[in-house]
């Protein structure tokens, strides 16, 4: 069963500056008889990764997603022996500076100096050695929060790998109708992916009938609480009784700052902000918060058998426990799963063939599934899956689920709210 890619993978990267240079196109991945089982020895499989860490404009700690890569290859070496006898291990982790050039040549190093397997993890704004991994049939894993993940079968993102700023997202129109919310405005950044974004959501609240009285895609990066007071004014001219963010986690803060100040008191849906460190700073000023996830949420009181292996290999590995690191978790889960299936003589083609034959992917229970015999391109039943938290005197909270059954599963092929299908509230 399809599933689309959350909403926050799309919305962390609204603040990017940075392009990337090329996307991977549509061309099959291919690889020569010689490299399929580069990085392949009788006591090991070797990977590598890249990564935006010394500069990254969306200040996300992206280091940390080798984290949740080396905790699971932990966890699989020393309770399983590595697989079919092969230790794993992560050689090299490339910074790219957040640039498209630097990416690019430090994705070719990993391959043609380090000799690696696969390309494990990507964590960056812009993944342009796409074009190269998938015309030299390299596995690449990674967090997927652009374009540059779609249309490739070697290319395979936390949440799937597709990107569709034109597929209307049900989540958004559900939210606020629970919420009670029948006006809503929406607001972003002026750079393109963050116009996209907003563009993205009012068409997912106009097609559920959810009014968008206000609408804001021009905002500069950098603006102060007192420029925004003319926003404001807007808002509640508007008449909002819910407003939903395409913006970075500071930005959002300082909005629902300006609105508290100004007595405009409603919900804020955010797109990214799941973050207990920025929460233990700001929660006082964050009540009336809305987050959605694709993943279950860490303050499930019922963890899902993935879940707790990540809450516990995490502890004993020393790695902090955040969405990032456990993006790299999810992925390696899904690398060691198609390493099982093809047997004691892996190679890179071989891999790629059956992970694009599995059609519910839920890292033990931790996703709601992931079908990759479509999730490179398309989501054909629109099913979008959603754990939903709220903040509640300072903490995460989750809403609208129950203990270890986390997800909401909406229909967006639905022509209107009240034809809405709830396929469940959460998994069987």
């Amino acid at each position: 069963m399809a599933r689309r890619a959350r909403v926050s993978a799309l919305v962390t990267v609204l603040a990017l500056v940075v392009a990337a240079a090329s996307a991977p196109g549509a061309s099959a991945a291919r690889s020569s008889a010689k490299n399929d089982t580069q990085g392949v020895s009788d006591d090991e499989i070797i990977v590598g990764g890249v990564g935006g860490y010394s500069v990254n404009p969306v200040n996300l700690p992206y280091d940390e997603m080798v984290d949740g890569v080396n905790a699971f290859f932990a966890m699989v070496n020393e309770e399983q022996g590595g697989v079919y006898g092969r230790k794993l291990r992560v050689v090299k982790d490339r910074d790219d500076r957040s640039q498209s050039i630097t990416n690019l040549l430090q994705t070719r190093a990993l391959v043609e100096q380090d000799k690696v397997f696969a390309i494990m993890p990507v964590a960056t704004t812009g993944f342009a050695g796409a074009r190269y991994t998938t015309k030299n049939g390299v596995p690449v894993f990674g967090y997927h929060i652009s374009n540059d993940w779609e249309d490739a079968p070697n290319l395979f993102g936390e949440t799937g790998s597709a990107t569709c700023f034109d597929c209307p997202d049900p989540t958004y129109p559900w939210l606020a109708t629970q919420l009670g919310a029948a006006r809503v405005g929406v607001i972003g950044y002026n750079v393109d992916i963050s116009a996209d974004c907003v563009r993205w959501q009012v068409k997912s609240y106009k097609k559920f009938g959810v009014k968008t009285p206000y609408v804001n895609d021009s905002l500069a990066f950098g603006f102060t609480e007192s420029a925004f007071a003319a926003e404001i004014a807007k808002m509640k001219d508007a008449g909002i009784d819910m407003l939903s963010t395409c913006m970075d986690s500071n930005g959002s803060l300082l909005i629902k700052q300006a609105m508290d100040a100004a007595g405009l008191r409603v919900p804020v849906q955010w797109g990214e902000g799941y973050n207990q460190e920025f929460l233990d700073e700001f929660g006082d000023q964050l009540d009336g918060l809305h987050i959605s996830l694709s993943e279950q949420p860490f303050e499930d009181p019922m963890p899902s058998e993935g879940m707790a292996n990540y809450l516990e290999w995490m502890g004993k590995t020393g790695g902090n426990v955040h969405k990032i690191s456990l993006a790299g978790w999810i992925v390696a889960d899904l690398f060691v799963e198609g390493l099982l299936t093809i047997g004691k003589n892996p190679t890179r083609s071989k891999l790629i063939k059956a992970l694009n034959k599995m059609d519910n992917f839920t890292a033990h229970g931790v996703t709601s599934g992931i079908d990759w015999t479509t999730a490179h391109s398309d989501n054909p039943d629109g099913l979008a899956c959603r754990a939903f938290l709220k903040v509640v005197d300072g903490q995460f909270v989750p809403e609208f689920s129950e203990p270890g059954k986390p997800f909401v599963c909406l229909d967006a092929n639905a022509k209107s709210l009240d034809d809405y299908v709830v396929k469940a509230a959460g998994l069987e």
